[in-house]
């Protein structure tokens, strides 16, 4: 497994641990300056996507910003939200290495 550049287009990687059709686990890692614009993922016409997502590592900064969560505990660093209609961003580290572990699910 490798790191791959994230498809927003930033400073932050992606490793994928499984993927199948309804199914995937996810390690990001954001370093310092790095960001993810505010975005949605879109899914196939008739599904819905939710994630979870664990934020951890030493970091300042990278704040998980969503217009619309499920629920979150620990100051959002374990938050659940639908990514195919919520618009949601990463502001950029400031310092450090932020890790997330993205679990999602396709219903």
């Amino acid at each position: 497994m490798k790191w791959k550049k994230g498809r927003q287009k930033t400073k932050y990687f992606v490793k994928t641990f499984l993927s199948f059709w309804f199914f995937d686990l996810h390690l990001i890692k954001v370093p310092e300056n790095g960001w993810v614009p505010w975005h949605t993922d879109p899914v196939q016409k008739g599904k819905k996507h939710l994630r979870i997502n664990l934020h951890f590592g030493k970091y300042k900064g990278g704040n998980f910003l969503c217009e619309k969560k499920i629920f979150s505990l620990f100051r959002n660093k374990f938050v659940c939200f639908r990514p195919d209609i919520t618009p949601h961003k990463l502001s950029k580290v400031k310092s450090g290495t932020q890790y997330i572990l993205s679990l999602g699910f396709l219903i």
